[in-house]
């Protein structure tokens, strides 16, 4: 371990001169000092405070540009995979942070699913006829 220590040492000046830093610091310390900056005007803080709030203002622009095109892009994307594959998304529903409801089309039957964080839940089929529209009674009368 002390050997590498020796050669880093030995090495680090003709580092410095292959990176053309042992110039840099050379002239950094035979160079006398700048004057200190004379202190800086009320206007040219305004200035800077504006320029610098028109940045924040474009960088936040960018950004949002951004997400809503990768939205878009995502999205686009999920509609094609539907139309091309057997297995189709219909709709999801978040429940929690961490719970989601898919209901799926897999070769024109109906499902639903469940994802969570432990992991991928069948929950059943759906046969509901969406023509028949059943009142209270009858589904009262049908349990009891």
């Amino acid at each position: 371990m002390l050997r590498y220590l020796y050669c880093a040492i030995y090495l680090f000046p003709f580092f410095l001169s292959v990176t053309g830093l042992a110039e840099d610091a050379h002239s950094l310390l035979t160079e006398p000092p700048a004057e200190p900056p004379a202190e800086p005007s009320t206007e040219r803080f305004f200035y800077e405070f504006l320029r610098m709030m028109g940045m924040l203002g474009i960088l936040l622009a960018l950004l949002l540009l951004v997400s809503w095109f990768l939205k878009r892009m995502l999205n686009t994307r999920m509609e094609q995979i539907n139309s091309s594959s057997p297995i189709k998304i219909l709709d999801r529903r978040t429940l929690s942070p961490k719970t989601v409801l898919f209901v799926l089309d897999v070769h024109g039957k109906k499902c639903i699913i469940a994802e969570s964080h432990n992991g991928v839940t069948y929950l059943g089929d759906i046969t509901q006829d969406e023509n028949k529209q059943r009142s209270f009674g009858d589904v009262l009368n049908k349990t009891s």
